[in-house]
């Protein structure tokens, strides 16, 4: 049976960082491992990690350079054979999610990522966000990162790059669809997790984002980015995107 790593990055998240544990320790999956990365909070953040902590594999509590940061830290400190990042605020939408895709195995060995949909919270309303076709990641995140679950070895060996403050994970999943191609990915129908949408990093920062999305796309072109931006002018010019 796969051993599934679940890493929680968390800062000051004293309002949310107990629902998050809820819904992970609560997963009836029998192999997980559960790591809480914490960036120092001074809250009471870690006053209530400490009440769970004997429901959490690892967790470390200190100073770090950013989310990327935090998040490269706990992939060191990951064992499973996949890892999933459910950060605070956000949370598995079920307790059998991990039993449905791993028991289940709706994924071949030659699979490094399976990503699922998510619902997100906008505050007044919250809305079901199904992946888009994965050669969208041409110019675009087509899934959700807390919807994904990644091979450890391939984070090992792609990890989040930290020039980038604001899209290194769209920048880690563009160099695994580049240097493995569209093959390696596999959609999960199937909603992964509840997100809240109403103060997200990528939310608070849309231009920066943006910014390095396009140099990240910059450094990748090849013949199969302009195939795939033909074929995504195509269905955005007449078919148009849900």
């Amino acid at each position: 049976m796969e051993k599934i790593s679940i890493i929680t990055i968390c800062y000051n998240s004293k309002r949310f960082i107990e629902s998050t544990i809820k819904s992970v320790i609560y997963q009836d999956y029998p192999n997980m491992e559960f790591i809480i990365v914490d960036g120092g909070s001074n809250d009471g953040t870690v006053d209530i990690i400490k009440q769970y902590e004997s429901n959490i594999t690892q967790w470390v509590s200190e100073s770090d350079r950013g989310i990327y940061d935090a998040m490269n830290k706990g992939i060191l400190m990951a064992t499973g054979d996949w890892i999933i990042f459910m950060n605070s605020s956000d949370c598995f939408h079920s307790t059998d999610v991990l039993t449905k895709i791993f028991i289940q195995k709706q994924h071949n060995e030659g699979i490094k990522v399976i990503y699922g949909n998510v619902i997100n919270n906008y505050g007044e309303k919250c809305k079901i966000m199904r992946p888009l076709t994965i050669n969208t990641i041409s110019y675009r995140m087509p899934f959700c990162h807390q919807a994904a679950f990644v091979r450890r070895d391939i984070l090992l060996q792609i990890p989040f790059d930290l020039s980038y403050k604001y899209s290194a994970d769209f920048n880690q999943f563009y160099n695994i669809y580049y240097t493995l191609g569209a093959k390696v990915f596999k959609h999960i129908p199937l909603t992964v997790a509840l997100c809240d949408a109403t103060d997200c990093f990528s939310r608070k920062n849309m231009f920066p984002m943006w910014l390095e999305y396009m140099k990240i796309r910059a450094a990748h072109k090849d013949a199969r980015w302009y195939w795939d931006s033909f074929k995504n002018w195509i269905k955005t010019t007449f078919c148009g995107y849900e």
